[in-house]
Parts: C-alpha cells; structure tokens; sequence
C-alpha cells in the first residue's frame, strides 16, 4: 500500500521515499512545445500564403504589362494601315488612271455614234411560276425567314 504526503510517496512495507515522477510537468513541457511548434508552422504557412499572393501580383502586373504592350503595337499597325489606305486613295487619280488608258494601252473616248442608250422604264419585277403546298409550319418558318433576311 502507499501513502501520499504532500510530495512525497511512501512504499509503507519498506518505509523508503520513493521518488514521484511529475506528469503534470512533463505534460506542460510537452503542451509548450506542441504551441511552440504549431506557432512556427502557423508562421511558417503565412508566409507560405503571403509568397503565393506576392507572386500571383507579380504576374499579373506582367501580364498586364505585356497586354499593354500588344495594344500599343495594335494601335501602330491600325495608324499603319490607315496610312497605307490613304496614300492608295491619293495614288488612284482620275487624270492618271484616264493618261495611262489613252497614252499606254491605247484606249480613246467613245464617239457620239459609239453610245447606244437604253430604256429602264419597266422597272425591276419578278415573277414566281409554280408554288408549292409545304403545310402551315413551313409557310411560317418560311414567312419569318423572309422578313429576317429583309431585316438584314
């Protein structure tokens, strides 16, 4: 049997202090070290996050940055292009274009006797020679096709 006194434990058939180990202490060292430990992790996976997060921005700024860039470059090339039409417009003169079939491939203005004039005054009309009986559904969808097409 054993007796407990404040500190001590007393084997009472040799009556011989034996020393108690103390559970509570190593429990709290442990518990320390366990919060010590969970605290550097706890750290440790901040910064983790925080890297994550800086590098993300980062290439975001230089996809950003390139985008800018590819949109600079668009806008050069669409002045380029507006350019290269303007100075086609300027090339394509009338006189130019009349001197080059007179004097090079030697065309000539038609005479008075060249022209021959014709009547438009029918006007333009069209005429359908056959219909077909498709059903109801159809004669709709077919309706409604024409008045898109009209639309557009």
């Amino acid at each position: 049997m054993s007796a407990v006194r404040k500190e001590r434990t007393y084997d009472v058939q040799t009556i011989k202090p034996v020393k108690r180990v103390n559970t509570n202490r190593v429990g709290k060292i442990k518990a320390a070290k366990r919060q010590r430990m969970m605290k550097i992790c706890s750290l440790l996976f901040f910064f983790a996050i925080a890297f994550v997060v800086v590098f993300r921005f980062a290439a975001i700024g230089e996809m950003n940055s390139k985008i800018a860039h590819q949109k600079k470059e668009i806008a050069s090339l669409e002045r380029g292009i507006q350019q290269a039409r303007v100075q086609m417009e300027y090339a394509v003169d009338l006189k130019k274009v009349e001197e080059y079939a007179k004097n090079t491939l030697g065309m000539q203005r038609p005479e008075k006797y060249q022209i021959v004039r014709m009547n438009l005054s029918q006007g333009d009309h069209a005429q359908v020679m056959a219909k077909k009986n498709d059903g109801v559904v159809k004669n709709v969808l077919g309706f409604l096709g024409t008045a898109v097409e009209y639309l557009y």
